[in-house]
């Protein structure tokens, strides 16, 4: 999935594009990931999505990103268990997080997942450039 969204400015075209999905045990929800792309003067960025399994990812104001960061290193998506989301970097800029996600829209009842982060090395996770500037 590919599609171009308007970015920073009127001359910035900011690009989108679905890199995976990962089904969460129960197959009831899947974590997806996107790509933006957004040029020379845009860093690029990692957001994660949890959606109802096979809905697409809408970047309009319906589907909002639990996760979005820039300068990822060594990404990886663990579902733990069902409703049960891990979001694993060795280093990231997370700009925007959010610890669960819900939708009264599956099986006519609340569906939650909690999301966590897990940053996998023990020392400093956020990129030096973006420590020292």
């Amino acid at each position: 999935m590919s599609s171009g969204i308007r970015g920073c400015g009127p001359d910035t075209d900011f690009k989108y594009k679905e890199v995976n999905r990962y089904k969460s045990p129960d197959l009831a929800v899947e974590a997806v990931i996107i790509a933006g792309k957004g040029g020379a003067t845009i860093d690029d960025s990692l957001a994660v999505y949890v959606v109802p399994a096979g809905a697409q990812v809408s970047h309009g104001s319906s589907d909002k990103p639990v996760f979005i960061a820039m300068h990822v290193k060594e990404f990886k998506i663990v579902w733990r268990k069902p409703q049960f989301l891990e979001i694993q970097y060795e280093q990231a800029k997370v700009v925007q997080f959010k610890n669960f996600w819900e939708t009264s829209k599956l099986q006519n009842s609340p569906y939650v997942v909690e999301i966590r982060l897990a940053p996998t090395t023990g020392d400093f996770s956020l990129p030096f450039s973006d420590r020292h500037w």
